[in-house]
């Protein structure tokens, strides 16, 4: 009743990069990590320090800047 019907979701082999992806583009940071069936659990922008954070705010910079 308390949380979204049918959330997005990210599968343990997914990336950090494609974690952060996610979270920008639907404009939400906790994510469910599911495997097999199985909710593995949740991770959030939080989770993510250096690199991955600073990858893909080049990124998002450089799609800015290409519109």
């Amino acid at each position: 009743e308390v949380m979204t019907a049918d959330p997005l979701t990210l599968k343990p082999e997914q990336s950090a990069i494609a974690a952060l992806r996610l979270m920008w583009d639907g404009g939400f940071r906790p994510v469910p990590l599911v495997g097999n069936g199985r909710i593995l659990g949740v991770v959030s922008r939080g989770d993510f320090k250096g690199l991955e954070v600073g990858r893909h705010e080049d990124e998002r910079d450089l799609w800015e800047h290409m519109r």
